[in-house]
């Protein structure tokens, strides 16, 4: 028979973190589940405390699957590459890093068999420091609320599109040309968007069962600083043209076109910690003008304060040094 749920583990550089994340998967209240940690070719010891950590657990030796890639693939592969790997009558992702509530999936699965949603999305704790917590609500609709508005908050980027959060039924990516994303930033956006738009039915548990550390980006190899910059924003853009695409052929990029807008301006965000210094300016002017442009004349999604729209015209003017001058003169 089928696992219930399969659990889908990236792993690369987390031997600091994956003790907790592993004790909190094999405590899990539902027994039916199925593991699969995705090694990444990390060149730690995570591996080896997994192991460690499951044989404290003989009843979960079974349910455990380990894959390994010869060399790093990236988040979005070793995603791909667990999934294709999985059992499960529904998946979830979980990060190496993050540990869960002990009824994370068990609240989950009895929702989506009491409701008979494809997608069910709870709630998540942000961790952001060692001595505080911060609680994020998914969606901002509440539990009333009917699949579609799950779906267009997710699509309209109104709740957290983290797959962390999401129960999938497997039957959903099987029966369903889902574009995968090419890398691994934004990656989450581009599937759970796509999720949401297949579902027939959509969930949400009002509570939090997940907790998310914010830790650096274990999947980027650090060269310098503005190369990590660069390999993320490049990232963005490109998952955004597959979400893009995807929403062109369905028809339905005009009707979420709030979600495109709020994910560009993210994805230019990105670039912001070296929009100053020349080499970057096209980059950053030519990857969305229209978004800039609408930032700085107003739209009505985002809505920017003058001194913000301010320096937004001197960096399209390419004359930013001189307005991050005119901003401390402003300022004082």
């Amino acid at each position: 028979m089928k696992p219930k749920v399969s659990i889908v583990v990236p792993v690369y550089k987390v031997e600091a973190y994956i003790e907790q994340c592993v004790r909190s998967l094999f405590e899990q209240t539902l027994e039916d589940l199925e593991f699969i940690f995705v090694d990444d070719a990390s060149p730690d010891e995570s591996v080896a405390i997994i192991k460690r950590v499951l044989d404290e657990y003989p009843q979960r030796k079974g349910q455990v699957k380990f894959i390994r890639h010869e060399h790093n693939m990236d988040i979005a592969q070793t995603r791909k590459d667990g999934l294709n790997a999985a059992t499960g009558e529904y998946f979830i992702y979980v990060d190496s890093d993050d540990w869960v509530e002990p009824n994370y999936a068990e609240l989950l699965y009895n929702k989506a068999q009491e409701t008979g949603a494809e997608v069910v999305i709870c709630n998540f704790y942000n961790y952001y420091s060692e001595k505080e917590w911060v609680l994020v609500g998914t969606p901002p609709h509440g539990e009333g609320m009917k699949g579609e508005m799950l779906r267009d908050d997710t699509l309209n980027r109104q709740c957290s599109p983290n797959l962390w959060i999401r129960l999938v039924s497997r039957s959903l990516f099987d029966e369903n040309d889902i574009a995968w994303p090419v890398c691994g930033m934004a990656e989450d956006l581009v599937l759970s968007s796509q999720f949401s738009y297949y579902a027939k039915s959509l969930a949400h548990v009002d509570v939090p069962l997940y907790h998310y550390r914010c830790t650096p980006n274990s999947y980027v190899k650090m060269k310098n600083e503005e190369t990590v910059i660069m390999k993320r924003a490049n990232g963005f853009i490109a998952n955004l043209g597959v979400l893009e695409d995807f929403m062109r052929k369905k028809g339905i990029n005009k009707k979420y076109e709030q979600g495109l807008f709020i994910s560009k301006v993210f994805a230019l965000a990105e670039l912001n910690p070296i929009i100053d210094k020349p080499k970057y300016w096209w980059k950053y002017v030519s990857t969305y003008p229209s978004v800039n442009l609408a930032l700085i004349f107003g739209n009505k999604y985002v809505h920017l304060k003058p001194i913000k729209r301010l320096r937004l015209l001197t960096i399209m003017l390419g004359i930013y040094p001189v307005g991050k001058r005119l901003k401390a003169i402003v300022a004082k």
